[in-house]
């Protein structure tokens, strides 16, 4: 968020913030990026990693694998989105939080088994793989988002079901417009309620 301070946490190389647990500092705009690439065979970056951001303005947690070498960047980690305890309508307009994971590379199990936990993030939440191309990467990630979710890759969000998010796959959820013409979202009729 704009003028919030920033709470930063970079890991990179074998194991480094492995089964660590962060918490981001309230308010603050908190950047988490974990690395593989560039550290030789570093393996498990990030691995097991708790990321608590609910008290944060805003995430971005970037796991990036790179071309290769290293595996296992992300792999199994919790990410607990900003959650805005503001007012805010049924679409999340009004709210201030935002939400942005990434996860790239071509290195093996990258972000393999990450949960995604964005019920209450408003109004915008980016969950991006479409730059992981390596074996199992992104594989059977969960992805909580809001009610309100509206927009490209909406369907991936789905915690513990058949529709989980992959390689090549991403997640824009943005409070959907109140004067479209069309009823989505959680709107009862065509631009009303929900």
């Amino acid at each position: 968020a704009e003028g919030a301070s920033e709470c930063r946490l970079e890991c990179s190389g074998s194991h480094a913030c492995e089964g660590l647990a962060y918490t981001c500092a309230a308010g603050s705009r908190c950047v988490v990026r974990c690395s593989t690439h560039g550290a030789g065979s570093s393996s498990s970056t990030c691995a097991g990693l708790v990321v608590d951001a609910r008290a944060a303005a805003s995430l971005e947690f970037v796991c990036d694998s790179g071309s290769g070498g290293g595996q296992r960047c992300g792999y199994g980690a919790t990410i607990k989105c900003p959650e805005d305890a503001g007012a805010r309508d049924a679409f999340g307009l009004g709210a201030n939080t935002t939400c942005a994971v990434t996860c790239t590379g071509s290195a093996s199990q990258t972000c393999f088994g990450v949960t995604v936990e964005a019920a209450a993030v408003a109004p915008r939440l980016d969950v991006d793989c479409t730059g992981c191309t390596g074996w199992y990467c992104c594989k059977r990630m969960d992805v909580a988002c809001p009610a309100w979710c509206f927009g490209d890759g909406a369907e991936w969000c789905d915690t513990y079901g058949g529709n989980r998010m992959d390689k090549g796959k991403s997640v824009a959820c943005f409070a959907p417009p109140c004067n479209d013409g069309v009823q989505n979202a959680n709107e009862t009729t065509v631009d009303c309620g929900g």
